[in-house]
């Protein structure tokens, strides 16, 4: 007979793992600072105090400083002529300004004689001031009288007293020059008519003397032996503007 089987056994709970829990260490207490320790120095340069009486810094450099200079007072010229001048125009333009001249007129009319430009040249000294006036004229005169067929002694008293007129109309300029014409062509009787205007300028007014100056240079002229070449022109303006410098220039300008 079998035996009988008891009860089931209980099972046991395993036993709660042990735990280890460290111990709190024990605070470390610092001892207090020493009376005797040594702090190492700091040696600190002080700030120098300014006195109050000291010169200020100078101030920061501003930079370029640019002044107006006040405009030059130049010496100022008026030419009046014919087509001489006209053609010289922008060679004497270019030469008065480089000997420093104020030109405040250049005024050339082809064909002009003496009693046409009369007007003209009192309107210039009018309209002033004039330092220097330049008068080139009587090579439309010479002209005049031949085309005419005028007797040449009667002729040449009418063109003395043009002459006259238009020195009386410029005495109001300190400096005139009256430029003399080319009396060594033949055109319009130039070599004969020309040699006595020549002389007359000579002993009234400042003389440029053209017949002088241009001798012996055929290149400066064209075909009919009074107009210019480039040259011509070049030359022309030359004599003009070296008389006035040398002859008009006011002192200290």
């Amino acid at each position: 007979m079998s035996a009988c089987a008891g009860p089931p056994a209980t099972p046991q709970s395993a036993p709660a793992p042990t735990v280890e829990v460290a111990a709190s260490p024990e605070p470390t207490v610092l001892p207090p600072p020493s009376t005797n320790a040594v702090v190492p120095s700091v040696a600190i340069s002080p700030e120098p105090i300014r006195s109050l009486s000291a010169e200020p810094p100078p101030p920061a450099d501003p930079g370029p400083v640019f002044t107006t200079l006040p405009s030059r007072d130049r010496p100022r010229v008026a030419v009046v002529g014919d087509s001489l001048t006209y053609t010289s125009t922008p060679e004497q333009l270019l030469q008065f300004e480089t000997a420093d001249w104020k030109v405040v007129a250049m005024d050339g009319s082809s064909g002009a004689p003496i009693p046409e430009r009369v007007l003209r040249i009192r309107e210039v000294v009018r309209a002033g001031p004039v330092d220097a006036l330049v008068i080139a004229l009587g090579t439309n005169d010479a002209r005049g009288i031949v085309d005419s067929g005028q007797e040449p002694s009667a002729a040449w008293r009418v063109t003395q007293a043009n002459a006259f007129t238009a020195l009386a109309d410029a005495k109001a300029v300190p400096c005139v020059v009256w430029v003399g014409v080319n009396s060594n062509a033949a055109r319009f009787d130039l070599d004969t008519w020309g040699a006595w205007f020549n002389s007359w300028l000579k002993l009234y007014t400042n003389y440029a003397d053209w017949a002088g100056y241009s001798a012996g240079h055929p290149e400066w002229f064209a075909a009919d032996g009074v107009h210019f070449t480039n040259e011509g022109n070049h030359a022309y303006a030359k004599l003009i503007v070296d008389t006035v410098q040398s002859t008009c220039r006011p002192v200290g300008r």
